[in-house]
């Protein structure tokens, strides 16, 4: 049988809606993102300083509203391909950021 192998970056989320303030910034066509809720140690995420309370609104430039549609965009090939992610952050930081999703460790 063969091994599937998947992406990750580290992080546990949930779907929420974004405030229309975000919305109208970031010039949003979809009312959902993907709030942070805890980081990994030594994970992609933690080195690319993603931290608790960022929203993640995009992966690649491709719309994320949702934790469903964010596993989507971590399949196989991602492993060790340079990725962007956008956040905006409550912590004074907001915008792109690179970031090189590992392979998910077998549980």
């Amino acid at each position: 049988m063969e091994k599937i192998r998947r992406s990750y970056i580290g992080v546990a989320g949930q779907n929420v809606p974004l405030h229309r303030r975000i919305v109208r910034f970031y010039n949003c066509r979809w009312k959902t993102g993907v709030l942070v809720v805890s980081v990994e140690k030594d994970s992609p995420a933690q080195r690319a300083g993603l931290r608790e309370g960022d929203l993640i609104i995009a992966f690649n430039e491709q719309p994320i509203g949702s934790i469903h549609e964010l596993h989507k965009m971590l399949m196989g090939e991602q492993i060790g391909v340079e990725a962007k992610l956008f956040d905006h952050s409550p912590h004074g930081k907001a915008g792109a950021g690179q970031f090189t999703p590992a392979e998910s460790p077998s549980r």
